[in-house]
């Protein structure tokens, strides 16, 4: 008998205790430190029961090699029915089974059009992940050559971040490893947002912070970079990841704009100009530019870099958080997408702008809003920009029912969230 993990199952062992998941399946199982050591033997290669229970002996060395295999098989065949493994007589048999992934990574050279949301976050990462997986399963639904590039974010009290206060209790290493893995298994990039303009060397060394690094340095993933310090500490200690210069940057020079999409992988554009044309005919490598298209502040708010550096302030304790700088955004329509859309219509675009009069231009990627504001103008906006105008009835209302029903188990009793899926699909 053979067994191997599946290609969408990863194990994790942390304080002892183990833990298996399955980011086809939407959840997590945990055992207690004897079924840890069970579950550190398997591979993503097929073993034999044998093979295991070999392994196993080297840490149980006074059990019998019976009683620990019929004890193995019974372990094994219950992640078998549960979904995180695969079983079969022999290793022919066990290749024959179809074990592809349920995400396929995305082919950048035939994907016209990019969106980066803001879904690098433990509390809604299990949303943005159900949204990606709907948008696989529901494909003819949304617009062709579009796809979802990546989720921004970051962990909580992390204080390389800017752009968003982020203060609150650190993540856990593992829910931070299984985030990662749970975005980069679904053939998108976990882009971190480190773009506090207040670090300074002492804060080179922060734990949480190169751990966040450590764990999503596999070539597949992104940073948000606004300070010079940090981002030249990245580019040495983590070449693999791919370098964006942030909007909170707020870079209005075209000269300067022009030498850093030679520099950077991305550059995000100041939102002020994202309805001047004159500007944006300068820019020579426009699918080098990422356009925020739904923001949330008005044209006419002078105060983005003063309000940027007073958040990178209090996310690296240089600040009061009880003294956030004032923004001039208007509450109402930052809760109704379609009103915040008229508001905002000297920098904030329309579907048919983004696929037919920028695309024309060149540009390629889009960012969407959101982060720590997650609400159903995020939702209306994910609706709007990416699913033909037919289907956003039907889509609308799916994503609606699920979202309701995720904050309800999540937010509404005593339940903590995790990164499970709350209800089957």
């Amino acid at each position: 008998m053979f067994y191997k993990l599946k290609k969408d199952a990863h194990v994790s062992i942390y304080n002892g205790y183990g833990y298996i998941i399955s980011t086809g399946l939407n959840k997590m199982s945990e055992v207690d430190p004897m079924g840890a050591v069970f579950l550190s033997a398997l591979k993503p290669q097929p073993q034999s029961l044998g093979q295991l229970v070999d392994i196993l002996l080297k840490q149980f060395a006074d059990v019998d090699r019976e009683i620990l295999k019929n004890d193995a098989k019974e372990f094994y065949d219950n992640f078998v029915s549960a979904g995180f493994l695969i079983k079969a007589d022999t290793i022919a048999q066990i290749d024959t089974i179809n074990d592809s992934l349920k995400y396929v990574q995305a082919d950048m050279n035939n994907a016209s059009i990019n969106f980066y949301l803001p879904g690098l976050d433990l509390d809604y990462i299990n949303f943005f992940t159900y949204f990606a997986k709907y948008t696989v399963q529901h494909k003819s639904w949304f617009m062709e050559n579009s796809r979802i590039a990546s989720f921004y974010g970051t962990f909580k009290n992390t204080i390389w971040a800017g752009g968003r206060l982020s203060l609150g209790m650190a993540t856990s290493p593992i829910d931070m490893e299984r985030t990662i893995y749970k975005i980069n298994d679904a053939g998108i990039a976990a882009r971190y947002t480190f773009t506090n303009n207040f670090i300074e060397e002492k804060h080179l060394n922060d734990t949480l912070c190169n751990l966040a690094m450590e764990m999503a340095n596999n070539g597949k993933n992104e940073v948000l970079v606004n300070s010079p310090v940090l981002e030249n500490y990245l580019r040495k200690e983590y070449p693999k990841f791919k370098f964006i210069q942030s909007i909170t940057a707020c870079q209005n020079d075209i000269e300067k704009i022009n030498v850093a999409t030679e520099k950077y992988d991305l550059v995000v554009l100041d939102f002020h100009e994202n309805k001047n044309l004159a500007f944006l005919e300068k820019i020579k490598n426009k699918d080098k530019i990422e356009i925020l298209i739904d923001g949330l502040c008005p044209n006419s708010c002078n105060r983005s870099k003063d309000h940027y550096s007073n958040i990178s302030r209090i996310n690296c304790y240089q600040g009061n958080a009880n003294h956030e700088y004032s923004c001039l955004i208007n509450k109402e329509s930052s809760k109704n997408f379609y009103e915040g859309l008229r508001q905002r219509k000297e920098n904030n675009l329309t579907f048919e702008e983004v696929y037919k009069d920028y695309y024309d231009m060149g540009f390629r990627h889009f960012k969407l809003v959101g982060r720590n504001e997650f609400n159903f103008y995020v939702l209306e906006s994910l609706v709007y920009y990416l699913v033909k105008p037919e289907f956003r009835d039907e889509v609308r209302a799916d994503l609606a029912t699920y979202f309701i029903e995720y904050m309800i188990k999540a937010y509404g009793g005593t339940i903590r969230p995790t990164l499970d899926f709350p209800g089957e699909m």
